[in-house]
């Protein structure tokens, strides 16, 4: 076998011995004798490192290097090799080897990570190889040490256990290394340590909790009192979050509660509400063998006996487990009906619903890994479960942001267990073996558990496994790993790992893996039988490595503990964890062709971990747009940033051309959704059109277009919008492609409209109404946003009757198109309605507008709302209040960079400041709407701005406003230039009545 399939990353305590004026012996003994000196030496020296558990790597001429920690098992290597070198000295002093001649000798030892692995044969004298920079470490402090001198580096002493047996040497220059090296001297041995066994453990006694159980347990007593309460446990890995739930919950038997519990991932922190569909996946009872009909079935009827959803929601839930009985093109669909955010908000409902049939307890672990859709409905079922028989229990690390504190919200800190805590689970585990230990072992485990019930019971383990070999111990471990492996137990950690042969290899595929590691999965990523893949799943059962999961037939294996499973991937060399991802990845691959619940995602982190971009890209990508499409736009940015740190590779490669458009068409569109165009969505439409055309695609080339559009037409910038407008125009031309016609038709009316181009806007309109009557595009929302533009063209040229029939028609497609559909033509029919005065009707668009909005995530949209509303109440209520919310989400669209329609939102604005009187405040307004008008060239309102610019002056003679009333004729001949009766009468009629108050 050759060394890289060996060899692994482990922590290494390094010593190397060397005879000191070897050269002097040579010249003054015969070559037999000097060889035969040596020999003594040498096999002398060998014995003593094998007693304490090194091997003898190489032998190097009158020297030699030996190894602790591999290949032979040891808890303690630094303090092992430290009882090795001081014996070694102190036997070339004693003479104890009986050589002939005396022999002094020089000793360093370094510890540190390295790779080290066998040679297939032992080549020029060396049995084994380590690389790494303390192999040069330990030969520079041999050199520098003094006749008979053993000097260590400080991660040597530090980690030897021991503390009385150093003098320090001070920094040291050392050949080779750049910074200093801080050296110190071995003064004397440490005491002999012995090195134990793992194996199967029982529970542990659960002591020391007293106070987090009796918060519980009080929490509980509220609850049962229609009090709902909200209790967040928090950590460090191992201090048993987890079970004081299990234990709360076990207190809670036969009392008929319900409970729901959820599991965050690290893997899928960015898949939205991942959560939630692992507890849907588990109330199913899903199983391996289950078609996704079968699923569909099931799911159907768990959400149905507990959640009670409807069925746009059970299809949204069927979509977001990649269960749906068909999967569109991801990259050419828009949102569903009913958003991702929507389907948790009736999710959280529904499940505090069950309170009233019975008290519900709700389990969410690990909530740091919890994605951004989730944490919007966990704070929304911990607002809502204030006076409800719900008990939310959640498990956190440290240094987690969580949520602001409330009174029915309370906080647990697990710390470190007091010593008389340690004590007590100590004895039980041991009393479980029938083992009563000595007092100074009990203080050992004491000393290096440093209070973490997780380190107590498998130090005692250890132990307990072997008692003959009691003697105090120093344990050695290093911080290697996905997570900071605790120094105290990585040695022990991987010392488990190394005895159990048969499973050791399927231990290091599933850390590669994480997650429902199963058998079948092992046998497609490895050579091994069946028959030894069992054996492997049963020694680490019993060694208490992984434990079985059931699901009905389901069968899956999970790591006892994170940190175990994390120190076995970190000593996986570079090589070989690639390796085991591709073959994980590849796997994956084949297995979503038939199994659309696989995630893409996990599918990219796997090739991402195997160095395979190029597939990592179209899987981030692909993964993107699902999220996308479920409306979970913060999940999209995360795992489209993740597809975008391999752009520049795959802007090189023509293969990925179609993937890297369909990055920046979904990248764009989930920057737009959550930050409006100040988050330079444009951009990446303008790399998508490009990309479009080279690739010769006039649908993507199309969409991408389209959305360029509206990026500039929503900023304002309407010269360019035209460009855009004209250019999908041609396309339709030349490829007599609909979908170009309608989007160039479409958007070449709207741009005509806001330059004030009424009658042009209007013959547009009509005519891609006209000739495209039976289509309807959700992507485009198509007819509703022609109809919605064409009824505004209509009011002002005059003809309010037949704006009202296109404006009621606009609505009504609009449901049939797509949720982005409906949130435009409610929008902008309510500016229809504002206008015609049918405040009726106005009223009730704007309360369907604010609430799609907010179920849907429409954030611009919902700022327009808002605005109408606020037009509406201060009107009726006579009451300024709603002003400062007006300017408030005026400024959030400006914030966006949203500019399109701000001069007729400030003229709502300014319309309620005449109202009120506040004429220097309207005459703000208006000088700001009226600069914005002429920077953009928005004009379809200039005439009305004007109006009302002469209004504010008119009712204001004699203010240092001014008197100058010329805006009348400027209103009046704006609207007659742009055939705009409805301005223009307007202004006529202010004018006149002007004038009649003025003259009376």
């Amino acid at each position: 076998m050759k060394f890289h399939e060996t060899a692994e990353r482990r922590l290494l305590t390094i010593l190397h011995c060397d005879v000191v004026d070897s050269t002097i012996l040579v010249e003054s003994l015969d070559a037999e004798e000097f060889l035969d000196l040596i020999e003594s030496f040498l096999n002398g020296c060998q014995a003593i490192v094998e007693r304490a558990l090194g091997t003898v790597a190489a032998f190097t001429g009158d020297g030699f290097e030996a190894y602790f920690g591999y290949p032979v098992l040891s808890d303690s290597p630094a303090a092992d090799a430290l009882t090795a070198a001081i014996q070694i000295r102190d036997a070339l002093v004693s003479n104890e080897f009986e050589l002939s001649h005396p022999i002094a000798c020089r000793i360093g030892v370094a510890t540190g990570i390295v790779v080290v692995g066998e040679h297939e044969s032992a080549a020029m004298g060396r049995n084994l190889t380590a690389f790494g920079p303390i192999t040069h470490l330990a030969a520079r402090l041999q050199s520098v040490a003094q006749t008979n001198q053993v000097f260590v580096d400080e991660e040597t002493c530090k980690l030897s256990g021991v503390a009385n047996i150093f003098n320090p040497k001070g920094d040291m220059n050392l050949k080779g290394f750049e910074k200093p090296i801080r050296t110190f001297e071995v003064t004397s041995s440490p005491s002999m340590q012995s090195r134990f066994d793992y194996s199967a453990v029982p529970m542990s006694l659960y002591s020391g909790r007293s106070k987090t159980m009796d918060l519980l347990a009080a929490k509980w007593r509220s609850v049962e009192q229609g009090y709902g309460q909200v209790v967040c446990i928090c950590g460090e890995a191992g201090m048993g979050k987890s079970r004081s739930i299990m234990e709360f919950q076990s207190t809670l038997k036969g009392q008929g509660t319900l409970i729901y519990r959820f599991q965050c991932s690290n893997q899928l922190s960015s898949t939205p509400l991942h959560p939630w569909a692992h507890n849907m996946s588990l109330l199913a009872k899903f199983m391996p063998d289950d078609t996704n009909e079968e699923k569909r079935e099931k799911l159907a009827v768990s959400l149905e006996e507990h959640y009670q959803l409807s069925e746009p929601h059970r299809e949204l839930c069927e979509n977001l487990l990649g269960i749906a009985d068909s999967n569109e093109d991801l990259g050419a669909v828009s949102l569903p009906e009913k958003t991702i955010e929507t389907l948790q908000i009736q999710l959280v409902e529904a499940l505090l619903a069950r309170s009233s049939y019975a008290p519900v307890l709700v389990v969410i672990e690990d909530i740091q890994w919890m994605d951004e859709t989730s944490k919007y409905g966990l704070k929304t079922m911990i607002e809502q479960c204030a006076d409800k028989h719900v008990c939310i229990c959640l498990t956190t690390r440290p240094h987690i942001p969580l949520f602001e504190d409330a009174d029915h919200i309370s906080h647990i800190q697990l710390e470190r267990l007091s010593k008389e805590s340690v004590n007590s689970i100590i004895t039980d585990l041991a009393a479980a073996k029938s083992i009563v230990l000595p007092d100074y072992l009990i203080e050992k485990i004491v000393q290096k558990s440093e209070g973490n019930p997780l380190f107590v019971e498998e130090l005692t383990s250890m132990i307990t496994e072997q008692p003959e070999n009691w003697a105090d111990t120093s344990l050695l471990a290093a911080s290697i790993g996905r997570d900071s492996i605790p120094l105290t137990l990585q040695a022990s950690l991987l010392s488990r790992i190394d005895r159990i042969k048969e499973g050791k290899t399927i231990a290091q595929i599933a850390a590669v893996v994480e997650e429902n590691v199963t058998a079948e999965l092992i046998s497609e990523v490895s050579i091994l039988s069946s028959d030894a893949i069992e054996a492997g799943f049963e020694a680490l059962l019993s060694s208490n490595i992984m434990q079985r999961v059931s699901r009905g037939r389901a069968v899956h294996y999970e790591f006892r503990h994170a940190l175990l499973k994390d120190a076995i991937y970190a000593s996986l060399l570079k090589d070989r964890r690639r390796g085991i991802h591709l073959l994980i990845a590849q796997n994956l691959k084949l297995e979503l062709e038939h199994n659309s619940s696989v995630r893409p995602e996990l599918i990219a982190h796997h090739f991402q971990q195997a160095g395979d971009w190029g597939n990592a890209f179209g899987f981030w990508v692909t993964a993107g747009e699902r999220a996308l499409r479920s409306g979970a736009s913060s999940e999209a940015v995360t795992l489209l940033e993740n597809a975008q740190l391999h752009q520049q590779d795959a802007e090189q490669s023509a293969v990925h051309t179609h993937e890297l458009q369909r990055m920046h068409m979904a990248y764009g569109r989930a920057l737009n959704a959550i930050q409006g165009v100040a988050a330079d969505p444009y951009k990446h439409f303008v790399a998508a059109v490009e990309l479009g055309e080279r690739l010769a695609d006039t649908a993507l080339t199309v969409a991408a277009l389209d959305w360029q559009f509206g990026i500039d037409f929503n900023a304002g910038r309407l010269s360019d919008s035209r460009s855009a407008a004209l250019k999908l125009r041609t396309i339709a031309h030349a490829s007599n492609s609909s979908i170009a016609f309608v989007a160039g038709s479409q958007s070449l009316g709207m741009v005509n409209f806001m330059q004030g181009q009424f009658e042009d806007a209007e013959s547009v309109f009509e005519e891609v109404l006209s000739k495209e009557k039976n289509l309807v595009s959700g992507m485009h929302c198509f007819p509703s946003m022609s109809l919605s533009y064409l009824a505004w063209s209509q009011y002002i040229l005059g003809n309010s009757e037949a704006a009202k029939r296109s404006a009621d028609r606009a609505i009504a497609s609009s449901y049939n198109e797509s949720t982005h559909a409906v949130a435009t033509a409610l929008s902008n029919c309510s500016y229809v309605y504002q206008c015609l005065g049918e405040l009726t009707k106005l009223e009730s668009c704007i309360h369907e507008l604010i609430d799609h909005c907010e179920q849907n995530g429409e954030r611009m949209y919902l700022c327009r709302g808002k605005i109408l509303r606020h037009w509406i109440e201060c009107r009726r209520e006579h009451n300024p209040d709603g002003l400062s919310e007006i300017n408030y989400n005026i400024d959030m669209l400006k914030e966006a960079e949203e500019e399109i329609e701000l001069t007729y939102l400030y003229g709502l604005l300014a319309d309620l400041q005449l109202f009120f009187g506040d004429f220097s405040g309207a005459h703000e307004t208006l000088t700001t709407a009226l600069a914005l008008a002429d920077k953009n060239q928005e004009l379809f309102y200039y005439a009305e701005l004007e109006r009302m610019m002469a209004l504010v002056q008119s009712k204001a003679l004699g203010s240092n406003i001014g008197n100058d009333v010329l805006h009348w004729q400027c209103a009046i001949d704006t609207a007659s230039e742009q055939g705009a009766k409805a301005w223009e009468e307007k202004a006529n009629d202010a004018q006149r009545n002007f004038e009649q108050a003025r003259s009376g």
